[in-house]
C-alpha cells in the first residue's frame, strides 16, 4: 500500500534572520515520539474529502490541502485561502474539535 504524505517547511524573515518552524512530536507517539520535525502527515481521504482523492502521482492540489490541514492540526496556523473562510473563533472551535478526536494521542 502506498502512503502519500506531506511536510510543511514554514519560514519567516530573510537572510540570517530567517526562522523555520519545527514542532515537537508528542512523546506518546510510538514512532519518533519527542523528536522535532516539520509539521506534516499522511494524505487522508477519510476527513470528508478534505485532502481530495489520493493520487499515486501526488497531485499538487491534494498535497497542498494535506499539508495545510496537518499544519493547522499540529500548530493552529491556517494558511490562505482557507484562512479567509474561517473567522478566529470558528478556527479555534474547528481545531479544538480536531484535537479532541478519540484514539489519537499524537494530536495532543
Amino acid at each position: 500500500m502506498v502512503r502519500i504524505a506531506t511536510a510543511v517547511v514554514l519560514t519567516r524573515g530573510a537572510g540570517e534572520a530567517r526562522e523555520v518552524l519545527l514542532v515537537e512530536r508528542s512523546p506518546a507517539l510510538r514512532f519518533l515520539g519527542g523528536y522535532w520535525a516539520f509539521p506534516g502527515g499522511v494524505l487522508d481521504r477519510e476527513l470528508d474529502g478534505a485532502d481530495g482523492e489520493p493520487a499515486t502521482d501526488g497531485e499538487p492540489a491534494n498535497l497542498r490541502a494535506c499539508g495545510a490541514r496537518e499544519l493547522f492540526e499540529e500548530t493552529g496556523v491556517l494558511l490562505p485561502p482557507w484562512r479567509e473562510h474561517l473567522a478566529g473563533a470558528d478556527r479555534d472551535d474547528l481545531r479544538a474539535a480536531l484535537l479532541d478526536e478519540p484514539g489519537d494521542p499524537g494530536r495532543r
